[in-house]
């Protein structure tokens, strides 16, 4: 029988303290590096030299508005991850792209890179006997803002920006999952490592 798998190790925490894409552009200065994460069935809040701070998609974030409609909380969104060896790839591709760019909460140290399938019967983040159990593992879709903001080219075509957001699918853009079972909020460091379940 197949046992758990070590992915990596958590290199940063970060989060967005408000919707990422304003007026069709994307918005890289709202990403902030935090000293840690507290990941509830809320969603996600940061902590920055003792002061906690709402993630953007918390579900009690001040701004629930997407134009004039309501934003929707969807609790198998609450964490997104990235890798660092989608980093490397998406480096390789568009010349740059600083880890941590694409706003996910986590990034984990890991060479290569990490399809869905790895991921989807289940992850855990393992900490000095602390297990933080996550589920409902799905594709963080690549917008085109973002696929833009990569290309340094806010006017770039359709047929420019449609090979290079699919480029971006399947995971390259990261993954978002939910909270299984935990009712209290908990930490989440840099150090921390994140396993997967057996295939």
């Amino acid at each position: 029988m197949s046992e758990w798998a070590l992915l990596g190790a958590v290199v940063k925490t970060q989060i967005h303290v408000d919707r990422m894409v304003t007026d069709g552009r994307y918005e890289d200065h709202k990403i902030l590096e935090v000293d840690e994460l507290w990941l509830g069935q809320d969603g996600v809040i940061g902590q920055l030299a003792g002061q906690s701070l709402l993630h953007g998609h918390h579900r009690l974030h001040p701004n629930k508005t997407r134009g004039d409609r309501p934003r929707e909380f969807r609790p198998n969104r609450l964490l997104s991850i990235g890798f660092t060896g989608h980093y490397a790839q998406m480096a390789e591709r568009f010349g740059d792209a600083p880890i941590g760019c694409a706003a996910e909460d986590i990034i984990v140290e890991h060479d290569g890179t990490v399809p869905l399938e790895r991921l989807s019967a289940g992850v855990q983040l393992r900490r000095d006997g602390q297990v933080v159990e996550l589920n409902e593992v799905a594709v963080a879709k690549p917008c085109v803002p973002f696929t833009k903001w990569l290309l340094r080219d806010q006017n770039a075509d359709d047929a420019i920006v449609a090979p290079n957001r699919a480029f971006l699918e399947d995971g390259m853009r990261g993954f978002v999952l939910g909270l299984a079972d935990q009712h209290e909020p908990v930490a989440i460091r840099v150090g921390d490592e994140l396993w997967s379940a057996p295939i």
